[in-house]
Protein backbone atom coordinates (compact mmCIF):
# COMPACT_ATOMS: atom_id res chain seq x y z
CA UNK A 1 0.00 0.00 0.00
CA UNK A 2 1.58 3.63 -0.60
CA UNK A 3 2.08 6.19 1.73
CA UNK A 4 0.36 9.29 1.61
CA UNK A 5 2.84 11.48 0.42
CA UNK A 6 3.18 8.53 -2.47
CA UNK A 7 -0.67 9.39 -3.45
CA UNK A 8 0.03 12.89 -4.69
CA UNK A 9 -1.80 12.33 -8.02
CA UNK A 10 -2.93 9.43 -10.31
CA UNK A 11 -0.16 10.80 -12.78
CA UNK A 12 2.74 10.43 -9.87
CA UNK A 13 3.92 7.28 -8.45
CA UNK A 14 6.67 8.82 -6.30
CA UNK A 15 6.79 11.93 -4.07
CA UNK A 16 10.34 12.31 -6.14
CA UNK A 17 7.67 13.17 -9.19
CA UNK A 18 6.52 15.97 -7.76
CA UNK A 19 6.65 19.38 -9.30
CA UNK A 20 7.54 20.85 -6.45
CA UNK A 21 10.51 18.43 -5.51
CA UNK A 22 13.47 20.92 -6.65
CA UNK A 23 14.98 20.56 -2.96
CA UNK A 24 15.31 17.06 -3.53
CA UNK A 25 16.82 17.98 -7.45
CA UNK A 26 13.94 16.15 -9.25
CA UNK A 27 12.47 18.22 -11.81
CA UNK A 28 8.98 16.95 -13.47
CA UNK A 29 5.58 18.65 -13.44
CA UNK A 30 2.35 16.90 -12.35
CA UNK A 31 2.22 14.50 -14.55
CA UNK A 32 5.75 13.24 -14.46
CA UNK A 33 7.22 15.36 -17.82
CA UNK A 34 10.33 16.51 -17.62
CA UNK A 35 10.31 20.37 -17.08
CA UNK A 36 12.32 22.97 -18.82
CA UNK A 37 15.87 24.78 -17.31
CA UNK A 38 15.33 26.16 -14.25
CA UNK A 39 14.37 29.90 -13.77
CA UNK A 40 17.36 31.85 -11.98
CA UNK A 41 14.92 32.90 -9.04
CA UNK A 42 15.05 28.96 -8.82
CA UNK A 43 19.03 28.77 -8.85
CA UNK A 44 19.94 31.01 -6.24
CA UNK A 45 19.05 29.10 -2.94
CA UNK A 46 21.07 25.69 -4.42
CA UNK A 47 24.16 28.45 -5.63
CA UNK A 48 24.20 29.93 -2.06
CA UNK A 49 24.27 26.58 -0.39
CA UNK A 50 27.03 25.51 -2.21
CA UNK A 51 28.96 28.53 -1.88
CA UNK A 52 28.09 27.93 2.19
CA UNK A 53 29.44 24.57 2.07
CA UNK A 54 33.16 25.81 0.29
CA UNK A 55 36.26 25.30 2.99
CA UNK A 56 37.02 27.98 4.67
CA UNK A 57 34.43 30.19 2.12
CA UNK A 58 37.07 29.09 -0.82
CA UNK A 59 35.68 30.66 -4.01
CA UNK A 60 34.41 28.62 -6.00
CA UNK A 61 34.47 29.51 -10.14
CA UNK A 62 31.54 30.01 -12.09
CA UNK A 63 32.31 26.94 -14.45
CA UNK A 64 31.82 25.38 -10.91
CA UNK A 65 28.62 26.72 -9.86
CA UNK A 66 27.43 25.72 -13.66
CA UNK A 67 28.54 22.27 -12.64
CA UNK A 68 26.60 21.95 -9.12
CA UNK A 69 23.63 23.56 -10.38
CA UNK A 70 23.25 21.07 -13.68
CA UNK A 71 23.48 17.82 -10.79
CA UNK A 72 21.48 19.41 -8.69
CA UNK A 73 18.97 19.71 -10.87
CA UNK A 74 19.62 16.86 -13.30
CA UNK A 75 19.68 18.39 -16.26
CA UNK A 76 19.91 16.40 -19.08
CA UNK A 77 22.37 16.60 -22.47
CA UNK A 78 19.36 18.41 -24.33
CA UNK A 79 18.74 20.90 -21.17
CA UNK A 80 22.46 22.11 -21.27
CA UNK A 81 22.45 22.41 -24.81
CA UNK A 82 19.54 24.95 -25.28
CA UNK A 83 20.42 28.56 -26.10
CA UNK A 84 19.02 31.71 -25.75
CA UNK A 85 19.27 34.32 -28.81
CA UNK A 86 22.79 35.21 -27.87
CA UNK A 87 23.72 31.55 -28.36
CA UNK A 88 24.81 31.06 -24.75
CA UNK A 89 23.69 28.47 -22.44
CA UNK A 90 20.07 28.86 -20.95
CA UNK A 91 21.06 27.16 -17.75
CA UNK A 92 24.50 28.68 -17.59
CA UNK A 93 22.68 32.77 -18.20
CA UNK A 94 20.11 31.64 -15.67
CA UNK A 95 23.05 30.92 -13.06
CA UNK A 96 24.87 33.88 -13.64
CA UNK A 97 21.50 35.93 -13.24
CA UNK A 98 21.53 34.45 -9.74
CA UNK A 99 24.94 35.02 -8.92
CA UNK A 100 24.16 38.56 -9.83
CA UNK A 101 21.68 38.95 -7.81
CA UNK A 102 23.14 37.23 -4.85
CA UNK A 103 26.07 39.39 -5.30
CA UNK A 104 23.72 42.48 -5.48
CA UNK A 105 22.40 41.86 -2.17
CA UNK A 106 25.83 41.34 -0.52
CA UNK A 107 24.72 37.13 0.04
CA UNK A 108 27.53 36.38 -2.15
CA UNK A 109 31.25 38.46 -3.37
CA UNK A 110 33.04 38.02 -6.51
CA UNK A 111 37.52 38.31 -5.29
CA UNK A 112 38.15 38.30 -8.78
CA UNK A 113 36.17 37.25 -12.40
CA UNK A 114 34.78 34.29 -12.72
CA UNK A 115 34.80 33.29 -8.90
CA UNK A 116 32.51 33.63 -6.16
CA UNK A 117 32.20 32.97 -2.23
CA UNK A 118 29.48 33.68 0.44
CA UNK A 119 29.83 36.76 2.19
CA UNK A 120 28.73 36.47 6.35
CA UNK A 121 25.52 37.77 5.35
CA UNK A 122 25.00 34.91 3.18
CA UNK A 123 25.93 32.75 6.13
CA UNK A 124 23.50 34.17 8.30
CA UNK A 125 20.71 33.96 5.53
CA UNK A 126 21.33 30.45 5.17
CA UNK A 127 20.72 30.17 8.78
CA UNK A 128 16.75 31.22 8.21
CA UNK A 129 16.33 28.06 6.69
CA UNK A 130 14.57 29.46 3.70
CA UNK A 131 13.13 26.79 1.70
CA UNK A 132 13.41 29.25 -1.44
CA UNK A 133 15.38 32.78 -2.64
CA UNK A 134 12.76 35.01 -4.83
CA UNK A 135 13.47 38.60 -6.15
CA UNK A 136 11.42 40.12 -3.74
CA UNK A 137 12.83 38.34 -0.80
CA UNK A 138 16.37 40.11 -1.80
CA UNK A 139 14.34 43.16 -1.73
CA UNK A 140 14.80 43.29 2.27
CA UNK A 141 18.38 44.42 1.68
CA UNK A 142 19.07 48.12 0.84
CA UNK A 143 21.78 47.53 -1.79
CA UNK A 144 20.04 44.97 -3.61
CA UNK A 145 16.97 47.33 -3.66
CA UNK A 146 18.96 50.59 -4.96
CA UNK A 147 20.31 47.85 -7.75
CA UNK A 148 16.54 47.08 -8.36
CA UNK A 149 15.22 50.69 -8.37
CA UNK A 150 18.05 51.85 -10.60
CA UNK A 151 17.29 49.33 -13.16
CA UNK A 152 13.15 49.69 -13.55
CA UNK A 153 14.01 53.76 -13.14
CA UNK A 154 13.44 55.33 -16.39
CA UNK A 155 16.34 57.61 -17.28
CA UNK A 156 15.79 61.39 -18.46
CA UNK A 157 16.68 61.96 -22.07
CA UNK A 158 19.88 63.27 -22.54
CA UNK A 159 19.78 66.94 -24.03
CA UNK A 160 22.03 67.97 -26.88
CA UNK A 161 24.57 70.75 -25.97
CA UNK A 162 24.47 74.04 -27.19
Amino acid sequence: MRSAKEQISPYITTPALSSRCYHLGHRSNLKGSPMAVPKYHEMMLPILKHLGKAPDDAAISSKQIREHIAEHFHLTDDDRAETIPSGFARYANNAQWACTYLKQARLIESPKRGFFHITQRGKEYLGRGKTAISRNDLLEFPEFKAFATKSTEKKPPVQPPG
